[in-house]
């Protein structure tokens, strides 16, 4: 799926479907960049704006999705002394790409999405 940048995207579906996986692992995506001091994480590094309406967002299981993407691919890059990278503070970076906001009701949505138009 391509999504172009100012779109907004909405994702509905049964309860446990893995529609918060999904809306991670794409988060995840979009906020790495495509590369880190030699190692390619095949991110697009541009900003998100991510806007929570029941308020289950969890930011540590979006971190634990970037440790993961970063550590697979620095065993795939078997040159790399892998002690020498600091993931912790490159995830902080990517962390800067995310914009969270949560919304309680629909008039809170409704303000939150006419402040980003």
């Amino acid at each position: 799926m391509s999504v172009k940048p100012g779109q907004i995207i909405e994702v509905c579906g049964e309860s446990g479907c893995g529609k918060t996986e999904m809306l991670l692992h794409w988060l995840a995506q979009c906020i790495l960049p495509d590369n880190w001091q030699g190692i390619p994480c095949n991110g697009l590094g541009i900003d998100v704006l991510f806007i929570d309406n029941d308020c289950h967002f969890s930011v540590l299981r979006l971190v634990s999705i970037l440790e993961s993407r970063v550590q697979v691919q620095m065993q795939q890059t078997e040159t790399l002394d892998q002690d020498s990278y600091d993931v912790e503070t490159f995830i902080k970076s990517c962390l800067q790409h995310l914009h969270y906001q949560r919304c309680h009701d629909n008039v809170e949505f409704l303000i939150d999405r006419k402040s980003v138009v």
